[in-house]
């Protein structure tokens, strides 16, 4: 069949697969000249077969009128309309070897169009001329031109009506020519119908030129978009390793510059404890007391950093069992009704004989966040912490100054703090952040209703088999600073190996050791270590820290542990806070403090490694996490 050509230069019957103009990423070029670019492709791919078809056409008449026609004149049809062939596949051999980057101008448009669609299709109108002794021979010979025509706009309708136009023309003039000439009723029906059927064509070419078009764009748009998609994922996945990165940058640095503020708190903590305290009933040492509250505060922004550390690293384990939430109650009362008083402020826990089933610490972390955050928000009133049962919630209520809605979510991020809390409040934006992530862990959550003047409720909303518990036999409650002052005495003849590079910790522990009653030794290396134990001098309990300047303390404490028999109680006291510090941690197998470690952690932990003399007075002091 013809091939023609669009106004803007391409043409063909079908839509096979793209192939992409020169500038593969479609950057800067138009998307117009891009469909007009893939029409020309398509049309240069397609010159060989509409060869190859015209002079199958030629072979078709000629053995159709071997017998019939005069053979001079046969050959002499025949002779031209292959040479009109001839001279298209020279056109399309010389302009493929010019290469693509010629195909597509406008002089190769214009010669193409008058070879393709002029020059080789031309003999196919004259062959009724020439072909048609009977008036059968005549009507035969104008089907096999109308079929023809009926090719053309198959292969060049939809492509450009102006094509169709030409090439057209170019076929259906001879014939209606030869009809009207003839004159008869049924030529001139014939000349008539071809040029109404031709007419018609045209609306129709027009229509479908435009849907090829249009889809044709649509491709390349959709390309493009999917280039565009491409490269904003990768420019998104490049900004998510940088945030990745810059994270990390992070955490490292909060882990050395909490590592290097903790050793001293850690030495003034231990140190607080080594002095004198008022007797029951006896006016406070105002400024002893002080320090020991700074410390405490300093301590609690220590332990909001590393509770964020341990969930970032995924080392922050839930240990799920019966909890008593009125011992729970009792201790917010203990911790925080001094508090509540000196700001003249009531603090309320509704009596309750609930039990939930959930990680003690935890629990306990986030109802002192919670209270404490009430506390600070408040000016005028209190707070009540109450356990709603029908709703399986602990609540926290306060009269305070309210959060406006668009804020409920922002209170809970990371380092946040709303503006109008910002100026009294203590801490570093780390509490609610860590109370949703530890309710998470839980499978419990947390919900806030607050408005502007009207004060707040934070919920903790606890999951149905999470409520079904009853409580065990000797319950404890983890315990907040400062601790009741209790009888502390060490097993007779206890024995602590403490190590640690800081001086001012050593001096400090073996000071506070000696107090309880435990023989002590101190050392600064593993070396020292090393030497210090073995013979007649067992400990009971090895205290190291982490980081040691000849090696890890971890790793010298398990050296020891297996040469030394019997073998020590291990406590592992660091400041390391990075997430892998603490999966490595995690893995040791010892139990870990983290400093600060305040005097009431260190005796909690002391009683769970054996290490006191227990008395009734003293089975009541809270065990240390591990």
């Amino acid at each position: 069949m013809l091939h023609s050509f669009t106004e803007h230069g391409a043409m063909n019957s079908s839509l096979p697969t793209r192939i992409e103009p020169e500038d593969d990423t479609g950057g800067g070029v138009p998307i117009v000249e891009r469909v007009d670019a893939e029409l020309t492709r398509l049309l240069h791919d397609q010159d060989i077969p509409g060869l190859v078809t015209n002079l199958c056409a030629a072979a078709l008449v000629a053995w159709l009128h071997w017998k019939t026609g005069e053979m001079r004149v046969l050959w002499a049809w025949v002779g031209a309309w292959v040479a009109a062939n001839v001279a298209y596949l020279v056109f399309i051999l010389f302009h493929r070897r010019q290469g693509r980057a010629r195909i597509g101008s406008f002089r190769w448009r214009r010669a193409h169009l008058l070879v393709s669609n002029v020059l080789s299709v031309s003999a196919a109108g004259f062959m009724p001329w020439f072909f048609s002794p009977t008036p059968e021979w005549l009507y035969l010979n104008t089907t096999l031109v109308l079929i023809y025509f009926a090719g053309i706009y198959a292969s060049n309708a939809m492509i450009s009506p102006a094509s169709f136009l030409f090439a057209g023309a170019t076929v259906l003039l001879p014939l209606v020519a030869l009809h009207l000439w003839l004159g008869t009723r049924g030529s001139l029906a014939i000349a008539a119908a071809s040029i109404l059927f031709y007419g018609a064509l045209i609306p129709f070419a027009k229509v479908q030129a435009g849907a090829l078009r249009q889809a044709i764009r649509v491709g390349f748009e959709n390309e493009e978009l999917a280039r565009n998609l491409a490269r904003q994922t990768e420019r998104a996945e490049a900004a998510r390793r940088e945030a990745e990165e810059a994270n990390r940058a992070k955490a490292r640095f909060l882990a050395a510059a909490t590592h290097d503020l903790r050793q001293p708190l850690h030495a003034l903590s231990l140190t607080l404890e080594t002095l004198p305290h008022p007797e029951p009933g006896a006016p406070s040492s105002d400024p002893i007391d002080r320090a020991r509250e700074c410390t405490r505060q300093l301590s609690g922004m220590f332990d909001a950093l590393l509770d964020q550390a341990q969930l970032d690293a995924g080392t922050r384990a839930i240990h799920v069992e019966p909890v008593p939430l009125a011992a729970l109650f009792a201790q917010i009362e203990s911790q925080f009704s001094h508090q509540a008083q000196s700001r003249g402020l009531w603090l309320r826990c509704r009596p309750t004989v609930g039990v939930v089933m959930a990680d003690r610490l935890a629990l306990w972390r986030i109802a002192s966040n919670l209270v404490t955050n009430a506390l600070e928000a408040t000016a005028q009133g209190g707070v009540l912490v109450a356990w709603r049962a029908h709703r399986r919630t602990l609540e926290v209520r306060d009269s305070g100054r309210g959060i406006a809605a668009d804020d409920h979510e922002t209170v809970f991020e990371e380092f946040r703090r709303l503006p109008e809390a910002s100026r009294n409040a203590r801490g570093l934006g780390l509490g609610l952040a860590t109370v949703r992530r530890l309710a998470h862990l839980m499978g419990a959550t947390v919900t806030l209703r607050s408005a502007p003047g009207r004060g707040s409720v934070f919920s903790l909303c606890f999951p149905p088999e999470a409520v079904t518990a009853t409580p065990a036999a000797g319950t404890w409650i983890p315990q907040a600073d400062p601790a009741p002052r209790v009888s502390v005495r060490a097993l007779p003849g206890a024995r602590v190996l403490a190590v640690d590079d800081d001086p001012a910790i050593l001096a400090a522990i073996e000071a506070l050791l000696g107090q309880w009653g435990f023989e002590v030794r101190v050392a600064a290396d593993c070396v020292a270590a090393a030497a210090q134990v073995g013979g007649d001098w067992i400990p009971g309990l090895m205290i190291f820290d982490r980081r040691l300047p000849d090696g890890d303390g971890a790793a010298m404490a398990a050296t020891l542990r297996g040469r030394l028999h019997p073998a020590p109680a291990c406590l592992i006291i660091t400041g390391d806070t990075a997430p892998d510090d603490l999966l490595a941690l995690r893995g040791s197998g010892f139990d870990v403090l983290h400093k600060p470690v305040s005097p009431a952690q260190l005796l909690t932990a002391l009683g769970s490694l054996g290490m006191l003399a227990q008395s009734p007075k003293d089975a009541a002091a809270p065990r240390a996490p591990a």
